[in-house]
């Protein structure tokens, strides 16, 4: 007997759990495949924007720590933002997609951890999963494989190249909560500086007793050592008062997209969400919020499908409405106000004006 579903979601990651549970709710006998075990470890500085509001509802035991805006930090010039409505979040990244994946499973999909997915098979009616647990065969398949997407590979998609990638990495510590009160609050720190990094930034990012300090910069602009860019931030007097004596967890380097959602965001009855599918901001490198829209748009365009009708084209049209195209358009944004230290001077200068305007 075979092994058949509406929808194989392939990923257990924001885009891929948020697909799976949009489509069990709509009644889709949808499959989420994961190939690590949840809670699993994910690099990230765990930062929700208030706007995520708009797409999920998070449950309060999920919060790190509340933050209520952004202090941004350049050469000669600094600025307060405070959100001007709701606070955002840090967030665990291993608690947070191990939540999304239950909401998903309540929701009615199906999860199966621990499994590789090593290749898929279009056919005239079916799509063949081919995974170390077995086949699948479903009608539609999501791709929620990240940034090195085997999916995308497996049908001869383009992979990201060089100019679509940001290389980031970060360091985690543990540290009195009560320092991180006193010293940073509820704000994640950015600091702009291109002597150091170019076209990107480094942060600093508060959870309840832990520490996220990292930086994110276009895979060809790294122009020193990960670690010297880091001692280097750390030597500022603010961040060393905030790090004296904490204890390193770890350190972590990956890769994320950085040039706005792909132009092939699909192929056949197969979309593309997330990581593999470009969805994350490329000025900031926010990810999370993008991801959860991107699989959101996925199942909205599966859900209303037509016999006839273009898939990948009809999700296209859902991610414009949803307003994830434009992302495309902020490379050259990033490159003109990144440009430089006096550019950037200019940026954070605006970011004072408009903060004061809309506070």
């Amino acid at each position: 007997m075979r092994s058949r579903f509406d929808v194989v979601v392939i990923g257990a990651g924001p885009s891929g759990s948020s697909a799976a549970y949009r489509l069990a709710q709509k009644g889709f006998k949808t499959l989420l495949v994961e190939m690590e075990s949840l809670p699993r470890t994910k690099s990230c500085a765990g930062m929700l924007p208030p706007k995520i509001r708009r797409a999920i509802k998070i449950p309060h035991h999920l919060v790190q720590r509340p933050i209520e805006g952004y202090m941004v930090f350049a050469p000669g010039e600094s600025a307060t933002i405070r959100f001007p409505h709701d606070s955002g979040y840090t967030v665990d990244r291993g608690s947070f997609d191990l939540w999304l994946a239950e909401e998903a499973v309540e929701a009615g999909s199906r999860l199966m951890q621990g499994t590789n997915v090593l290749g898929i098979k279009q056919a005239k009616r079916d799509t063949v999963v081919f995974t170390t647990s077995g086949r699948y065969y479903a009608k539609y398949v999501v791709g929620a494989d990240g940034v090195r997407s085997r999916m995308r590979k497996s049908l001869g998609l383009h992979a990201p190249s060089k100019d679509q990638l940001a290389f980031t990495y970060q360091m985690v510590f543990e540290q009195d909560e009560r320092i991180i009160d006193e010293i940073i609050g509820n704000y994640f720190h950015t600091h702009y500086d291109v002597s150091t990094v170019r076209e990107g930034y480094l942060w600093v990012s508060p959870h309840r007793k832990r520490l996220f300090l990292g930086f994110g910069t276009p895979l060809g602009e790294v122009q020193i050592t990960p670690r010297g860019i880091i001692r280097g931030f750390t030597e500022l007097e603010r961040v060393k008062l905030l790090i004296k004596d904490a204890k390193l967890i770890k350190e972590e380097a990956y890769l994320i997209p950085n040039s706005g959602p792909y132009e092939e965001l699909g192929r056949g009855r197969i979309l593309f969400v997330g990581d593999a599918g470009g969805f994350t901001h490329p000025f900031t490198g926010e990810g999370i919020y993008y991801a959860i829209l991107s699989g959101q748009a996925a199942a909205e365009a599966i859900s209303t499908h037509k016999l006839g009708d273009e898939l990948t084209q009809l999700y296209e049209q859902i991610v414009e409405k949803y307003g994830l195209l434009r992302l495309r358009g902020l490379v050259e944004e990033r490159k003109v106000k990144l440009r430089g230290n006096e550019a950037i001077r200019r940026y954070v200068q605006g970011l004072k004006i408009l903060s004061t305007h809309t506070s």
